[in-house]
């Protein structure tokens, strides 16, 4: 049996979780997106949707197969006010969702702007 822990590093002292791990087939092989949340305080969380694939017996963690607006990336991070989302049903909150057939996956825009 093996595994892996982050690090030790400021951004993950808070202490996180992996809830959800998408498989995604690629001309590669297999990468898995995994969404993880971490509990900021009370009414803070984050979560974050990370690419990785095994290489072998090791876990390659630096995977840049998102594309966005400024280039590609290895990840997809955001904060949010967990009150906002109490109402959704599922525990732990799923804020990411992946259609498999498409290879696409979804998120909340998360807006700071209180006009909004």
């Amino acid at each position: 049996m093996r595994s892996w822990s982050f690090p030790e590093s400021e951004d993950f002292s808070v202490g996180g979780f992996y809830h959800q791990i998408f498989q995604v087939n690629t001309g590669q092989g297999n990468v898995y997106l995994a969404n993880s949340t971490f509990i900021l305080s009370n009414p803070l969380a984050m979560q974050e949707l990370e690419v990785f694939r095994i290489d072998g017996e090791r876990l390659n963690t630096n995977m840049k197969m998102i594309r966005t607006n400024s280039g590609l990336t290895g990840s997809i991070i955001f904060e949010y006010d967990f009150f906002s989302v109490v109402d959704h049903p599922e525990r732990p909150i799923r804020l990411f969702s992946f259609d498999p057939e498409k290879k696409e996956f979804r998120f909340p825009v998360v807006l700071e702007d209180p006009k909004f």
